[in-house]
């Protein structure tokens, strides 16, 4: 396993020039064991790039390891489109000149995007890279890799093996087509599709699209989830992998709302379950399917935060509410059911009558939004000490006038 580059400080801070290797055996009289067998200086730094692993038997005897091929990413704080091997043989950096007359005739630097491996593409049906999708986020246009906007193409990398010349050829571009069909966007994750030549991209994009696209011979294809199944919510920037029976493993991930997934996802295409899919148990896991808005949260902040200025106590237990943890609950406008001014604390806690649409008291407890950090917590405690000071201090003001 190689991990190259990447960021050296919180909020996407400082690009890192070092990789490692890390080799993992499987002893037959005993448990798997690991090490670091390399580490060194990249020839640049490099975050949010792709590094696609080509074999031996494709790379050719030139390299007996087979080679490391990073393409893109930030580098200095600006988007890029350079490309670098690394030789798994004597963990040796070399760069790669791909030369074009023609601008078009070569991808946008671009970070973010998805670089797979097939046995199968471009222009010569040999062995290629199928580059996809990503950003152009950068310090020059709002900061990696949230800046810039999402690119909506994908290209073939040939010349893969050894004496011939690595060559770009654009496999499809898809800016004027539908978002329904998804678009690959920046943070994506990309598979190979068991031992097909087709590559599976889910989610991605900002803010996350929720769709999987399938590309096949390079093109973006829609796919259609089937009837009664769930989906992962959109994300970017988890992980992913296929298996050899055509398993896909979705897992972790990033949203725009702040919420960071700790979920795993098994899945597959066709009618027929796969073997590992067919052995899992069932989920009992609250899920949401496509049809369900994952910017939710974003619209039921907004205006709350935007009132709390001249807010009222409800509004401001609704907030503790959150920070706590517990589900958003919709508040009336000033008003109860009455038509009268909102019912103070003493009716809200006499009033047991089920499902109203008060916010829950502070105290309980919530299954259904995880609870946040610590910090949190604290802040929420801290806010609900202060308010009881206060109103202590206007009764005992009151009592001595």
């Amino acid at each position: 396993m190689a991990v190259t580059g990447g960021y050296l400080y919180g909020g996407y801070g400082q690009e890192c020039s070092r990789f490692g290797v890390f080799e993992i055996r499987f002893p037959a009289d005993g448990p798997p064991k690991a090490a670091w067998v390399k580490v060194g200086d990249m020839l640049e730094s490099r975050s949010n790039h792709s590094a696609t692993f080509v074999p031996p038997r494709i790379a050719g005897p030139a390299y007996p390891k087979g080679y490391l091929l990073a393409f893109g990413g930030n580098s200095r704080g600006r988007v890029n489109a350079s490309v670098d091997i690394l030789d798994l043989e004597g963990f040796t950096w070399t760069r790669e000149y791909i030369a074009s007359v023609d601008e078009a005739a070569r991808p946008l630097a671009r970070n973010s995007h998805s670089a797979t491996l097939l046995p199968h593409g471009g222009p010569s049906c040999g062995p290629a890279i199928l580059v996809v999708g990503g950003g152009n986020g950068d310090g020059t246009n709002g900061g990696p890799p949230r800046g810039g906007r999402d690119v909506r193409d994908g290209w073939w990398l040939t010349g893969l093996q050894q004496d011939e010349q690595l060559q770009w050829t654009r496999a499809a571009e898809w800016s004027d087509q539908p978002t329904s069909i998804g678009h690959a966007g920046r943070g994506h994750v990309a598979c190979r599709l068991g031992r097909t030549g087709t590559v599976l991209a889910f989610s991605g994009g900002k803010p996350p699209d929720p769709h999987c696209v399938a590309f096949i011979d390079g093109r973006p294809r829609a796919v259609t989830l089937a009837s009664g199944s769930s989906s992962p919510m959109a994300r970017a920037f988890g992980g992913g992998c296929s298996l050899p029976d055509g398993t896909v493993l979705i897992y972790g991930g990033w949203h725009l709302n702040g919420r960071t997934f700790s979920d795993v996802w098994a899945g597959y295409a066709g009618d027929k379950a796969t073997d590992f899919v067919a052995r899992l148990p069932a989920s009992t896991e609250n899920v949401q399917n496509d049809e369900e808005d994952d910017d939710e949260m974003d619209r039921r902040f907004l205006p709350l935060l935007a009132r709390l200025g001249g807010g009222s106590q409800a509004e401001l237990r609704q907030l503790l509410g959150i920070m706590r943890g517990q589900p958003f609950i919709r508040l009336r406008d000033g008003a109860d059911d009455s038509g009268n001014e909102e019912a103070s604390e003493d009716e809200d806690d006499e009033d047991d009558g089920g499902d109203d649409d008060r916010p829950q008291d502070i105290g309980e407890e919530s299954e259904d939004m995880p609870a946040v950090g610590d910090y949190a917590r604290e802040a929420a405690e801290d806010f609900e000490e202060e308010e009881e000071e206060e109103e202590e201090e206007e009764q005992d003001g009151a009592e001595t006038s």
